[in-house]
C-alpha cells in the first residue's frame, strides 16, 4: 500500500491524507507524506481515537443518517463477534454504542479531511473498516478494493463488493458476445492448465486452493483421528520448541508490543488491552472447543450416505471470515441457508451438509470458536431430509453425484460449475457473474435457481472458461494477505503495488 500510494501521488496527483497503519510503518509513511494523518489500525478497530485527532469534531447523527445506514446494523453487530471471541462480554447495548460512535467518527473524518477516495486492500474484515466503507458510500466518497479469486487467476478491482467488478463484467460480456459455438474455444495455456487441474482429482485442487493448510487438513479430515484430548498441549509444545517462536513469545510476554483487537471483560472496547498470557489462555480454551466440536461432528455425521440419491450438497464456510460477514449479509447465519433448502427440496430429495475442515484446524484460534457447537450441528439435523457429511469423503465425488451445490459464496461453487453442476451462491463472491452460479438475493432468485437444479440444467463450460479468460485478460496478477501470499505466488511488493495501480486504472477506464 505504501508503494501504491507513492505511485498514485506521482502519476495521478492523489495525495494521502489519512492512513490506517501500524507503529512500524508510521515514521516511513510520514517522512514520505508529511501531511498525512496516521491512525494505528488496531486502535481504529477498537474505536480508539488518536490523541492528535482533536481537530476532528464529533457530530451528532441525524435521523436521516441513522436510517440511511440501518440496513448494516445487523452486519456490524455480527462482525463485532471477532472482537469478543474470548470474554463473551461485548453486550448488545455496548455494540450499538460502539457502532454509532464509529459512524459519527468516520462521517466527521471523511468530511473534515475532504476525502475523495478510500482505498481498501480487500473487502472489509473488521467492523470499523466496514462502517468506514458504508459511510463512504453514503457520503458519495468513492471506495476501491481488490477481491481475491483462486490460484493464479488474478485479482478483481471493484468499488463496491456487493456489485462486483465492472471491468470483469465488461470483459466477460465482450468475450461472450464474440463467442461462437461453431469454433473451438482456445484459452491461454496457463488458464487451460488450471481447468485441467479442476477437472482432475480433488487432492490436486486442494494443493492449489488451500496450500497453506495442507498438513493440518490431512489430519483433520481423518474421522478416526478426532483431535485427541492432548491436542492443545501437543500444539503448544510443538510450537514452543521452535527457538524463533519461543524468543518472540518471551518478548511479547515481557514487553508491551502485543497488540490485540479483543475486548476484555469488565472494560469497554476502547479501554481493552488484552495481555499475551491471557491470549494464550484463550487459545488453549479454543483448541479444546475445536476438539469437542470435531468429536461431535464425527459422531453425528453419516457413514451411510447414498450418493445415488437425489441430493444437493451444501458446504458450510469457515467462520468468522469476510466470506460470510460482511459478504454473506444475512446468510452469515448459515443455518438460514440450510433452512431455506431443507424446506424447499422436492419430496425424496436430500440435503447433504459438509462442514468446512478449516473449522477444526488448530492454527485458526485467533477468533475463538463462537460459531460451532453441539447445538449448532443438532439444529442442522432437525430436518428429516438433512444429513452431515463426513470430512474424509472426496469432495469431487460428492459434487459429481449431486444435483447441485449451495454455499455462502465458497470455492465449491466454482468447482461445481466447472464439473457440470449448477451452484447456488448465498453471498457476494468473485464468481457470482459467471455462467452456472446463481446468486441468491431474494426469494424469487432462490425459487428460480432451485428450479434450474431440479430440471438438471447443465451450465455451459465454454462460458465458464470464458469467465476465467476474462479475469486473466485483466492481467492483475497480485496477492492479498501479506508476505506469505506474496512469497507463495513469487510476487514482489513492487509488482503487487503495480497490480493494484493497474486495477485502479481499469476501474477509471470502465466508467468512460
Amino acid at each position: 500500500m505504501f508503494k501504491l500510494a507513492e505511485k498514485l501521488q506521482s502519476n495521478k496527483g492523489w495525495i494521502p491524507v489519512y492512513w490506517l497503519t501500524n507503529s512500524r510503518l508510521e515514521k516511513k509513511i510520514q517522512s514520505t507524506f508529511p501531511n498525512v494523518f496516521c491512525h494505528n489500525y488496531i486502535d481504529a478497530v477498537k474505536g480508539i481515537r488518536p490523541k492528535s485527532a482533536k481537530n476532528v469534531k464529533s457530530i451528532d447523527l441525524s435521523l436521516k443518517q441513522i436510517q440511511a445506514l440501518e440496513h448494516i446494523e445487523h452486519i456490524v453487530i455480527t462482525m463485532l463477534n471477532r472482537n469478543d471471541s474470548n470474554s463473551n462480554s461485548f453486550s448488545y447495548n455496548e455494540r450499538i454504542e460502539f457502532y454509532y460512535r464509529q459512524v459519527s467518527y468516520w462521517i466527521a473524518t471523511l468530511t473534515q479531511f475532504k476525502v475523495d477516495v478510500v482505498i481498501f486492500e480487500e473487502e472489509p474484515h473488521q467492523a470499523s473498516d466496514y462502517i468506514l466503507y458504508c459511510v463512504s458510500n453514503m457520503l458519495g466518497v468513492k471506495t476501491i478494493m481488490m477481491m481475491r479469486t483462486k490460484a493464479t487467476m488474478g485479482l478483481l478491482p471493484m468499488e463496491r463488493f456487493e456489485e462486483g467488478s465492472k471491468p470483469l463484467q465488461d470483459e466477460y460480456i465482450k468475450l461472450i458476445k464474440n463467442y461462437s459455438t461453431s469454433n473451438k474455444l482456445v484459452l491461454p495455456q496457463h488458464v487451460q492448465d488450471y481447468f485441467d487441474i479442476l477437472e482432475g482429482s480433488y487432492d490436486t485442487v486442494v494443493k492449489e486452493h488451500l496450500w497453506n493448510q495442507l498438513d493440518r487438513l490431512k489430519k483433520v479430515n481423518k474421522k478416526s483421528s478426532s483431535l485427541s484430548a492432548f491436542t492443545p498441549y501437543v500444539y503448544f509444545l510443538k510450537n514452543g520448541l521452535d527457538l524463533k517462536k519461543l524468543v518472540a513469545r518471551i518478548q511479547l510476554v515481557t514487553g508491551d508490543s502485543f497488540l490485540s483487537d479483543q475486548k476484555v471483560s469488565g472494560k469497554y472496547m476502547d479501554q481493552s488491552k488484552q495481555t499475551y498470557i491471557r491470549s494464550l489462555f484463550y487459545k488453549l480454551i479454543t483448541l479444546r472447543r475445536k476438539q469437542k466440536n470435531k468429536a461431535y461432528y464425527d459422531k453425528v455425521s453419516s457413514d451411510n450416505l447414498d450418493l445415488n440419491s437425489n441430493y444437493i450438497l451444501c458446504a458450510l464456510q469457515y467462520q468468522p471470515e469476510k466470506s460470510t460477514c460482511p459478504n454473506g449479509g444475512r446468510f452469515v447465519n448459515q443455518y438460514l441457508m440450510v433452512q431455506m433448502l431443507a424446506n424447499s427440496l422436492p419430496p425424496g430429495w436430500k440435503l447433504y451438509i459438509k462442514e468446512h475442515p478449516s473449522q477444526f484446524v488448530p492454527d485458526f484460534t485467533r477468533y475463538g470458536e463462537q460459531y460451532r457447537n453441539k447445538h449448532y450441528y443438532d439444529s442442522l439435523l432437525q430436518y428429516e431430509n438433512t444429513e452431515l457429511v463426513p470430512l474424509d469423503l472426496d469432495m469431487f465425488e460428492l459434487i459429481d453425484n449431486s444435483k447441485g451445490v449451495a454455499c455462502v459464496g465458497g470455492t465449491i461453487c466454482w468447482e461445481a460449475i466447472v464439473r457440470g453442476k449448477q451452484a447456488l451462491s448465498f453471498g457476494h463472491s468473485w464468481m457470482n457473474d459467471c455462467e452456472g452460479v446463481n446468486s441468491i438475493e431474494s426469494d424469487a432468485d432462490f425459487e428460480a435457481a432451485l428450479e434450474i437444479i431440479v430440471n438438471e440444467e447443465i451450465p455451459d463450460l465454454d462460458k465458464i472458461k470464458l469467465y476465467a479468460n476474462a479475469i486473466d485478460n485483466l492481467g492483475l496478477y497480485g496477492a492479498v494477505g501479506g508476505p506469505k501470499q506474496l512469497d507463495h505466488y513469487d510476487i514482489s511488493v513492487e509488482e503487487n503495488a503495480e497490480c493494484y495501480y493497474r486495477g485502479i486504472e481499469l476501474l477509471e477506464s470502465s466508467k468512460v
